[in-house]
C-alpha cells in the first residue's frame, strides 16, 4: 500500500497532468493514514516499507522472527541472492550486478530467439555498493543498523547530522553504536534508508530534472 510515484521523466503517459493536480504531502499522509488503520482493522499488521500482512502469513512471521529478506521488487521470505526477471523489461538480481531487458517485445523475442538473452542495461556492484546495500537492507528488514568503521568509512558526516535531527523528532533511536527506528519512524523509515544511498544524492548533486521518485 504505497504512494502513487509521479515520474513523467521516465514515464511519458504521465504528462498529462502536472504536480499540481497531485494531492500535496500532507493531504498524501492523512490518506495513507486512513488506509493503514482500514487495513488493520482488518487485522492486518504493518511490516514496513509499504508492506502489510496477516498474522498467520509467511512475511509477518518472518518479520517477527527477524528473517525478513528484501530485493528491488519488495519483501520477501526468501534468503536468496539471485533474482531472475524473466520477459520485456524485467530486471534481474545476481547481488553483485543488476541487468535489465529491453522493453520492447519483439526486441526482447528477436534478443532470446538469436542470442538466449536480450538484455538493455545493467550495472555491476562496487565493494561500496554491496556494503551500503547490506545496511540498507537490515534498516528496511530489521528496523536497525550498528555504526561499524566499513559504514563509517563510507557515509558522509551529514548523514550522522540528519540521522541526529531524525532522533531530536522521534524517529529513530540513536547512540553512537547504532540507528533503532522507532514506531513513529517506521511510516518514514524509506527517507531514513535513503540518507545511506550516496548514489542516489550524487546523481541528484547538480541535476535539475531527478532520476528517482520521491518520498513524502
Amino acid at each position: 500500500f504505497y504512494s502513487y510515484a509521479h515520474v513523467p521523466w521516465i514515464r511519458p503517459g504521465q504528462r498529462g497532468y502536472a504536480e499540481a493536480d497531485l494531492p500535496d504531502s500532507d493531504k498524501k499522509r492523512r490518506l495513507y493514514e486512513i488506509g493503514k488503520a482500514k487495513l488493520k482493522a482488518l487485522g492486518y499488521h504493518d511490516i514496513g516499507m509499504d508492506h502489510f500482512a496477516l498474522s498467520h502469513d509467511e512475511l509477518f512471521v518472518a518479520t517477527e522472527a527477524g528473517k525478513l529478506h528484501r530485493n528491488f521488487m519488495g519483501h520477501t521470505i526468501s534468503q536468496t541472492d539471485l533474482l531472475i526477471g524473466l520477459g520485456a523489461s524485467a530486471i534481474s538480481d545476481a547481488k553483485y550486478g543488476y541487468i535489465q531487458n529491453t522493453k520492447v517485445v519483439e526486441q526482447y523475442r528477436e534478443g532470446i530467439e538469436e542470442h538466449g538473452l536480450a538484455i538493455l542495461k545493467g550495472h555491476v556492484m562496487t565493494h561500496e555498493d554491496l556494503i551500503i546495500k547490506k545496511y540498507i537492507i537490515d534498516l528496511l528488514c530489521r528496523g536497525e543498523i550498528h555504526f561499524k568503521s566499513e559504514l563509517l568509512n563510507i557515509i558522509d558526516v551529514e548523514v550522522i547530522d540528519h540521522l541526529a535531527t531524525m532522533h531530536t523528532e522521534g524517529l529513530v533511536e540513536m547512540n553512537k553504536d547504532y540507528v533503532k527506528v522507532t514506531t513513529l519512524g517506521k511510516a518514514f523509515i524509506r527517507n531514513i534508508a535513503m540518507l545511506l544511498d550516496k548514489r542516489m544524492h550524487e546523481k541528484h548533486q547538480g541535476v535539475e530534472t531527478p532520476v528517482f521518485s520521491k518520498a513524502i
